[in-house]
């Protein structure tokens, strides 16, 4: 309930039953899913842009936004049958499976590169690694896009010669 909105949305999860015991903390929301309403048609209205547009003008605080209990509860929104939920979920997963496939795949690979990074580091530090000799084996520093230039700059030379002896 403190800053509940960042660069990535709405800050909400799921607790599982694999996740307990846990803590909930201070100025934290327990929502639960009632028969009405499950708990993953929940999980997306609270991180929909309908449910961020009705919190953001509502947060007190000065430095720290905050939201209140009161608040949520006073998110009001029409709840479709539970089967048409299902249906809407579905809908929604079918539509972003693709997104969430390339996502994960990303987030794999940058942590990857944080732990190759890191390893590097290390060797380099550690004297595994010695820098000159690893800069020695590394191509030039022209860039696809120089030569490119380069090419474009000999062409227009030549036209300009070509011109000039005509």
């Amino acid at each position: 309930m403190d800053r509940p909105i960042v660069s990535s949305g709405i800050r909400a999860a799921v607790i599982k039953q694999e996740d307990i015991p846990c803590l909930l903390l201070q100025r934290v929301a327990r929502l639960r899913p009632t028969e009405r309403m499950g708990a993953r048609f929940m999980i997306l209205l609270l991180q929909s842009r309908v449910f961020a547009t009705y919190i953001a003008p509502i947060f007190t605080g000065i430095s720290v936004p905050h939201l209140s209990p009161e608040q949520i509860k006073g998110f009001k929104v029409i709840l479709p049958s539970y089967s048409e939920q299902k249906g809407i979920i579905e809908y929604i997963e079918n539509e972003t499976a693709t997104l969430n496939t390339a996502i994960s795949r990303l987030e794999r690979e940058i942590t990857l590169l944080r732990e190759y990074h890191t390893c590097l580091v290390a060797d380099v530090v550690t004297g595994k690694l010695d820098v000159r000799e690893a800069a020695a084996g590394l191509p030039d520093e022209s860039t696809p896009d120089a030569i490119e230039d380069d090419a474009d700059l000999s062409n227009e030379t030549e036209s300009a010669d070509e011109e000039a002896a005509e």
